[in-house]
């Protein structure tokens, strides 16, 4: 019996970054970065 499940989060970050032909590391951290933004942070994050 074959289930077909979605993809993790690790088969997507894998894939995004091969289409951008880096590694995951690389895609994470470019993500990371591009996407923080300081006001999405909150003091009771800390």
């Amino acid at each position: 019996m074959i289930i077909d499940l979605p993809p993790t989060t690790a088969q997507i970050v894998i894939e995004q970054a091969e289409q951008q032909d880096m590694t995951a590391q690389e895609w994470l951290i470019n993500k990371i970065q591009n996407d923080y933004q300081p006001k999405d942070m909150l003091v009771t994050d800390f």
